[in-house]
């Protein structure tokens, strides 16, 4: 658990450290943006403004931006994915429950000779449902689990990425700054 309280912390200090620097960017487009509003607008010069604040902000992201944008891109499908095969085998244990329920429940609609035999086709069906239910809450709490140990499984292996993908930058940034 310490072990993955530092690993979280790690990520939330790399997340800052982009956030500040596209913050940075966002900040210099603004006063790039009200310092056109002012003039009289050479649509080739804005355009070159803009391309350079873009490719300033990107400069100032650590690590490469588009790798960046491409791993998170990847691990979001990866997370999609496991809620999509999550929701599929929901809704096919849910189906099965019903048609279970269902197939039951037409003992019900058959006619019967004596109030008392309605009364205990009803007791037999709510027996059979409450014998039934932890079956398939069972069921419900496997998917459960095992959409939990994936979703830790990705968590573990972004985590790992992002540390080295951290090794590397402050590897460069040492580099860069001897």
């Amino acid at each position: 658990i310490f072990y993955l309280k530092c690993r979280v912390a790690e990520c939330i200090y790399l997340l800052k450290e982009h956030s500040r620097a596209v913050g940075i960017a966002f900040s210099q487009m603004f006063r790039l943006q009200n310092h056109l509003m002012k003039k009289d607008i050479n649509m080739t010069n804005t355009t070159n403004d803009f391309v350079k604040s873009f490719e300033k902000m990107f400069s100032e992201v650590p690590g490469n931006f588009g790798d960046i944008f491409k791993n998170s891109a990847q691990y979001n499908a990866k997370f999609y994915q496991v809620a999509l095969d999550a929701a599929r085998e929901n809704a096919e244990l849910a189906q099965t429950w019903t048609k279970d329920a269902i197939k039951k429940a037409e003992k019900l609609a058959v006619v019967k000779d004596e109030p008392a035999d309605y009364a205990k086709a009803t007791a037999d069906f709510v027996t059979e449902q409450v014998q039934a239910t932890p079956e398939h809450v069972a069921a419900f709490a496997e998917v459960a689990k095992k959409v939990q140990t994936k979703t830790v499984e990705l968590m573990m292996a972004a985590g790992q990425e992002l540390q080295a993908e951290a090794t590397k930058t402050a590897t460069k940034a040492t580099k860069k700054a001897a």
